[in-house]
């Protein structure tokens, strides 16, 4: 290491290219400095070139709009949760704040307090954000009440079918 360079491992570097001895500046704050195709990122760590980057898979783009927003996940159980994406990643996981389990039967609903919860991506059928401006056209009632109405419907028509047929697993 005769040039006086710190390695940050195989071939990454902290000065330029050709820059032959001149001291590198980093930023104090959050950024990045951009030096030969590469970016210093706060804590001295270098990007890696694009072609190494892992690739973000298609859907990603539809997590990343709802971050923050609350959403209703429906699950392959047919369980229905309703929280505040917080984070996501490449696995489709999702971790949701202030969760509820929401219970659905006929035009009335009750909401089950989870906490925070990460779902396993491979558990979800489908998700999509609520609009707090538009009513549901659905009643709440005490949790209770819409458990016992559950299992009454449950005793009498066995377990309920999925909206679209197919998302339900016999365990």
């Amino acid at each position: 290491r005769g040039s006086g360079a710190m390695s940050l491992g195989p071939g990454a570097s902290l000065r330029p290219p050709g820059s032959a001895g001149q001291p590198v500046r980093l930023p104090a704050f959050g950024g990045a400095q951009a030096f030969g195709g590469q970016q210093v990122l706060p804590g001295n760590h270098l990007q890696p070139e694009e072609s190494q980057q892992p690739r973000i898979p298609s859907w990603a783009g539809a997590l990343e709009d709802t971050v923050d927003k609350e959403l209703l996940v429906m699950l392959r159980d047919g369980r229905r949760l309703v929280g505040f994406l917080r984070s996501y990643d490449q696995f489709a996981n999702l971790l949701l704040d202030n969760c509820h389990e929401r219970h659905i039967v006929d035009k009335e609903f009750a909401d089950r307090y989870m906490g925070v919860m990460l779902i396993r991506g491979e558990n979800v059928v489908l998700f999509g954000e609520i609009d707090p401006d538009r009513p549901s056209g659905l009643v709440e009632r005490p949790l209770a009440e819409i458990l016992a109405k559950e299992e009454h419907r449950d005793a009498t028509q066995g377990p309920p079918k999925s909206e679209f047929g197919v998302f339900h697993d016999d365990w």
